[in-house]
C-alpha cells in the first residue's frame, strides 16, 4: 500500500519561518505496520503522520524507527490496529535491465497519489551527495516525478517494487533516481533491528579512473579509484592517504587531481562499478582489509581495521551536488 507523508520541522535557530511542513510519500512494506520512505521527508521532525484510511482528517501519528541519510531511507512505524495492513513487495532489483517499462506511484505535489509511467533510462547511476555518497548505486528513470514523490515506489509491470523515489534533476526533463529494492529491503531490515544502518567507516570519496578520464587529461592515471577527499579523523587520513589538491571543473562536471589511486581492496580490483560496490558491500566493522595504491607512480600498501562509521556534519541533510534535487515538497515560505 501507498501512503501520503505529512511531517513538520522546528528550526530552533531562526525567529520566523520556524516551522517547515514537508509532504511524501511512502511503502507499507509488511503486515506489523512498517513503512520506508526517504530520510528527507522526516529527519529530524517534531511530528510524522502518514494519510490512509484511518484518523482524524485521514492522518495517523506515527513514530519513527530510524533513519539513514547516507542511504536516503526511514522507516516509520504505524500505530496498532485490528487486521493488517496491506503491504507490497519488493523485486530483485539486481535483475533489472535497462528499457524495463516501470511506474511511479506518489503524492506529487501534494494532489495525492498519482500514477506516472515509463523506462529505466540507466541503472548504477552515481549522484554523489556526501562524502560516502559514491556508494549509491541508483536506477534513472524518465517516468515523471515531481516534489511529493520523495519515497514512493517504482513499480515493474508485475506490481513489485522495484525502486524508491529519491531525487530528480531540475530544469531537466525525465530525469529521475530511485534507490534500487535490493538497498531499502537490506536498509530497512537494519534499521528495524538496530535502529540505524551499521557501517565500516573508511573515510575516502572519490572516482573511478575510466578509460574516458584517462584519455581527457592525458596523465599516467591507473584505473582504479581516484581519492579526492579524506575524511578528517578517519582510517584513511590516519594512514596518510592523500587526496587531490588540483580542482579542475570541466562542463560542470568537478575533478580533484593528485591523489592516491585505489586500486586493490582484500585482492580484488577497482575497475568498475560493479566492482567498488561489491567491495564496499564486503566490509564489516571491526574487519582488517588490505588495500594496494599508487601515488606518484609507485606502489603501496597498507592495512587497517575498520570502525563503525559515526555521523557526520554532511550527514545533517541529504541533499545533492548541484543540479540535482530531493523530491520532498515544502509547504512554508523556505519552500520550493
Amino acid at each position: 500500500m501507498v501512503v501520503n507523508i505529512f511531517s513538520m520541522t522546528i528550526d530552533p535557530y531562526r525567529s520566523r519561518q520556524r516551522i517547515e511542513a514537508r509532504l511524501g510519500s511512502g511503502v507499507i512494506v509488511d503486515g506489523d505496520g512498517h513503512v520506508v520512505t526517504n530520510a528527507h521527508v522526516v529527519q529530524d521532525a517534531a511530528y510524522v503522520a502518514v494519510g490512509d484510511e484511518r484518523g482524524a482528517n485521514g492522518l495517523v501519528e506515527v513514530e519513527v524507527v530510524g533513519t539513514d541519510a547516507i542511504l536516503d531511507l526511514a522507516v516509520l512505524q504505524l500505530p496498532p490496529h485490528e487486521g493488517q495492513a496491506t503491504h507490497l513487495s519488493f523485486a530483485d532489483s539486481d535483475k533489472l535491465q535497462v528499457g524495463a517499462e516501470v511506474l511511479a506511484v506518489g503524492n506529487q505535489l501534494g494532489l495525492g497519489k498519482t500514477l506516472t509511467r515509463g523506462i529505466v533510462s540507466g541503472l548504477a547511476r552515481q549522484v554523489s551527495a556526501s562524502t560516502y555518497g559514491w556508494r549509491d548505486n541508483l536506477i534513472q528513470t524518465d517516468a515523471a516525478i515531481n516534489p511529493g514523490s520523495s519515497g514512493g515506489p517504482l513499480f515493474n509491470r508485475c506490481g513489485e517494487v522495484v525502486g524508491l523515489n529519491t531525487s530528480v534533476s531540475p530544469g531537466r526533463e525525465n530525469i529521475g533516481f530511485a534507490i534500487p529494492a535490493n538497498q531499502v529491503v537490506k536498509g530497512m531490515q537494519a534499521i528495524i533491528e538496530h535502529g540505524r544502518i551499521v557501517r565500516p567507516w573508511h573515510g575516502v570519496f572519490g572516482r573511478l579512473v575510466s578509460p574516458g578520464m584517462q584519455r581527457l587529461f592525458r596523465v599516467p592515471l591507473v584505473r582504479g579509484l581516484l581519492v579526492e577527499t579524506v575524511e578528517p579523523g578517519s582510517p584513511a587520513d590516519k594512514l596518510g592517504l592523500r587526496g587531490g589538491t588540483i580542482p579542475i571543473r570541466i562542463v560542470g562536471a568537478e575533478f580533484v587531481l593528485g591523489g592516491d589511486i585505489i586500486t586493490q581492496v582484500n585482492g580484488r580490483r577497482l575497475l568498475d562499478s560493479k566492482a567498488l560496490v561489491d567491495v564496499l558491500d564486503s566490509l564489516r566493522v571491526g574487519q582488517e582489509i588490505e588495500f594496494e595504491y599508487y601515488r606518484e607512480g609507485q606502489k603501496h600498501s597498507a592495512k587497517v581495521v575498520l570502525p563503525e562509521r559515526p555521523a557526520l556534519p554532511g550527514d545533517a541533510i541529504w541533499t545533492l551536488d548541484e543540479g540535482e534535487s530531493t523530491l520532498g515538497a515544502l509547504l512554508s515560505g523556505r519552500g520550493w
